[in-house]
């Protein structure tokens, strides 16, 4: 399995049109689960996820929201959305 860094940005939970705003601006929510932790709203750009979306690979993500410690993480559910 390759590593893969990815730097994110934390975002607080937003209502549904904003985030449609966030995806027609190429920016992509995501949420990090964590036993024992609180969920982490991020968001990141859409041509960093290109690599780990489109490939049959799996990928370790070295997942660096901010300035924070790198998380480790797996890419585990995709959900695609069409805008109109």
């Amino acid at each position: 399995m390759l590593e893969i860094s990815l730097n994110v940005s934390k975002r607080t939970p937003t209502n549904k049109g904003a985030i449609n705003q966030m995806r027609r601006d190429g920016i992509v929510p995501g949420i990090f689960y964590i036993k024992g932790e609180d969920p982490i709203s991020f968001s990141a750009k859409e041509k960093e996820l290109k690599s780990l979306v489109y490939t049959s690979e799996t990928h370790v993500i070295n997942l660096k929201v901010d300035d924070d410690e790198p998380k480790r993480a797996i890419l585990k559910d995709i959900q695609l959305f069409m805008l109109i």
